[in-house]
Order: C-alpha cells, then structure tokens, then sequence
C-alpha cells in the first residue's frame, strides 16, 4: 500500500515537471542557428548579387538597407530602389547572410558558371519573416500539429492524476 502511494506520488510530480518544463523550439525554417536552412544564388558577370527586399504580404520595399554578411563581417552595404531591388557588386562565392530590415536569409552564393542547376539568379529577402500569423503553437514537437502520442499522453494524464490523488475509497469488505 505504502509503495503505491509512493508511484502516485512520483508519477504526479513526473507529470507536473512535464508540463512545466518548455519544450525545445523544433522549426527548422526560421531558426538563425546553426541548422538554418540556405539558397543556392548564382551570381552574375563581376561578381554581382541580384534581388529583392519584400514584406511579408508580398509587397516590394523601397528605400531599405541591405547588408551582405561574411563570417559577421558586412562586405557590401546597398539600397533598394523604389521596387524592393538591389544589387551588390564585387562578391565571391560562399555562404553569406543577407540582412533587410527585420528580415535576413542564409545563401550560397555561387560564381558565374559553377552554381548547381537548381540555383536562382536573384534572391529573394522577406523582411518580417519571422512573423507567424494564426498559429496554434510553434514550439518542440508540438510545432503546429499536436502529436497524436502527445495528445494520448496529455488525456491519459488528466484522466489518471486525479484517480491517483483521490484517496477517499474505503478498504473492501469481505
């Protein structure tokens, strides 16, 4: 008797520090750690990177700052026009950290001639796209749609603690 309110009691506190605990941010498309995601960008004759800077409604903005990152260090700083383009010239190949306002992306960019077929001539900068709109929860492996064991779990829980704590019954009789 004694060891069975002891497993209630640990699986209570179990449970509480489940809840309690957060779960690790799991969305690989808008992370800026190490496994963020990059896009292959050919550059064009002398080096030059082509693009836009838009927000996250799709519409082009003008007048914006653009920093081209190397290793944290800003090799090109350029103005979008009054359509959201901007070209940086004298680049190399590499990986490079495009930053627009609110907004960066990671690209590989590649020289005249050695880029991969699936490579874009221009690039695309979203600025404001960290901004997520309507979501239930973006966060671990609840990361927008609930994991049915998750789920299972969270129910089998609510349904088993209180059954656990609720002490009251009286020894059967014979």
């Amino acid at each position: 008797m004694r060891f069975v309110r002891l497993c209630r009691i640990l699986a209570v506190w179990i449970a509480c520090i489940g809840i309690i605990i957060p779960h690790a941010k799991a969305d690989s498309r808008i992370t800026r750690d190490n496994q963020t995601k990059s896009s292959d960008v050919m550059l064009s004759e002398g080096g030059r990177l082509q693009g836009w800077v838009i927000n996250s409604e799709g519409i082009p903005i003008g007048g914006t700052t653009v920093q081209v990152r190397n290793r944290g260090q800003v090799v090109a700083t350029v103005t979008t026009d009054d359509e959201g383009r901007f070209v940086a010239n004298a680049l190399r190949g590499g990986v490079y950290e495009v930053v627009a306002d609110d907004g960066s992306t990671l690209v590989r960019l590649w020289s005249l001639n050695t880029a991969p077929p699936t490579a874009r001539k221009n690039l695309l900068v979203i600025s404001g796209e960290d901004v997520v709109r309507g979501a239930w929860c973006n966060c671990g492996w609840l990361g927008g749609m609930p994991n049915p064991w998750a789920v299972a779990l969270i129910v089998g829980a609510a349904i088993a603690i209180p059954l656990a704590l609720d002490d009251d019954d009286e020894p059967a009789s014979l």
